[in-house]
């Protein structure tokens, strides 16, 4: 199916993010984690003793967004807090 074209730019770019987050949640499906999910595992990856403040900085999250994505993550035995 073919979309009809847009004249913002800002809108053409949000498209095209759902569509890659579409993407890498269809192939995330099966570990059952979020794509939101796999930023902050990636974050922590490379800063792996960052702080909660500091981490949703970063992120360009609030921190009750980023608690929000962090309390499965934790449940799962991915992060520590």
């Amino acid at each position: 199916m073919q979309l009809p074209p847009l004249v913002c730019a800002c809108a053409n770019l949000r498209r095209a993010a759902r569509a890659v987050t579409q993407l890498y949640e269809q192939e995330l499906r099966p570990t059952k984690l979020r794509v939101t999910q796999l930023a902050i595992l990636k974050a922590l990856s490379t800063v792996p003793t960052a702080r909660q403040g500091g981490l949703a900085y970063a992120m360009g999250l609030d921190s009750t967004t980023l608690t929000r994505i962090l309390v499965p993550l934790r449940r799962q035995g991915y992060v520590a807090i």
